[in-house]
């Protein structure tokens, strides 16, 4: 659907939030803006099968943030009902890692977007890229997405040099989860 949003008349929702996330995170990679694609269409990147392991990995990965990823907004919009919840939330905000990870698995375990889809989203931000609105190469991209189709349309990972500069910590979650959590209130099972 498209809309009148605070960027160009008739922008699509994921052309916006490419734009806002290439501001944010201007030296992101053809891989990065693929990952954002891939959350926005699909969401979590898995299901999870073990709970515990989950909630523990959480933990691990929050216990293990750099002094950068504890700077910053605690939730990042992604699109299509989606945030990224980021783990400094529980460093800083003090939400627990149980509450975080049932609202992730309940994200996860909702069905959502199809391949039709991801293909058309990304012809769109091909077409920014043809423009010239966001700085990458239309072949390299191109070649990125018949790559990822031609190997099943993976999850994606963050390019080195993102991890690296921006240190993602985060779990993808819905949004509406995402503000129960900010206000305190307890996910339930």
């Amino acid at each position: 659907m498209l809309t009148h949003t605070d960027g160009v008349l008739g922008e699509s929702e994921i052309e916006r939030v490419a734009r806002d996330h290439l501001e944010r995170y201007p030296k992101m990679q053809i891989a990065d803006l693929f990952k954002l694609l891939y959350q926005h269409e699909f969401g979590a990147e898995h299901l999870i099968a073990d709970a515990e392991q989950s909630r523990q990995r959480i933990e691990e990965e929050a216990d293990h943030l750099l002094a950068v990823a504890l700077e910053g907004e605690v939730v990042e919009a992604i699109g299509n009902g989606l945030v990224r919840v980021y783990l400094r939330i529980i460093k800083r905000d003090g939400i627990t890692s149980e509450s975080l990870n049932r609202a992730f698995l309940q994200t996860a375990s909702r069905s959502r977007g199809n391949q039709a889809g991801f293909e058309h989203k990304a012809e769109l931000l091909l077409q920014m890229i043809c423009r010239k609105e966001l700085a990458f190469d239309p072949e390299e991209f191109r070649e990125f997405l018949l790559d990822h189709c031609r190997r099943g349309s993976p999850a994606i990972r963050h390019s080195p040099s993102y991890r690296e500069l921006y240190a993602p910590a985060y779990r993808v979650v819905e949004q509406s989860l995402a503000e129960r959590l900010i206000h305190g209130e307890e996910i339930a099972r």
